[in-house]
């Protein structure tokens, strides 16, 4: 998961520091009323680390969802959602290369 989390922009800024962990329901409850399924890269660890995982798919589900979930509650324009679209581009190019070893 490095590749994903350790990625900055040209300005230094980590582009998934907003996606470690998302906030609490009381910190953000709007987003648990739109969201139903939340991830964040501190669940995708636990359920990697528990071997949640079966196939790279599988892993990538929960990647997608991350992506889907912020881009559904965050505007186009957002920062944040630019962000989504790296991450998931990053996650698409890790796969080809795994994918391409095997």
């Amino acid at each position: 998961m490095g590749g994903v989390t350790m990625n900055a922009r040209n300005d230094g800024r980590q582009i998934s520091a907003d996606f470690i962990q998302l906030p609490s329901k009381r910190e953000l409850p709007a987003y648990y009323k739109q969201v139903l399924q939340p991830m964040d890269f501190t669940r995708l660890r636990k359920n990697l680390k528990h071997g949640h995982y079966d196939t790279i798919d599988a892993f990538g589900n929960d990647i997608k969802l991350l992506v889907s979930n912020c881009q559904s509650f965050n505007r186009e324009d957002s920062e944040i959602y630019h962000d989504s679209e790296t991450i998931l581009a990053i996650w698409e190019r890790l796969k080809a290369s795994a994918t391409a070893l095997l």
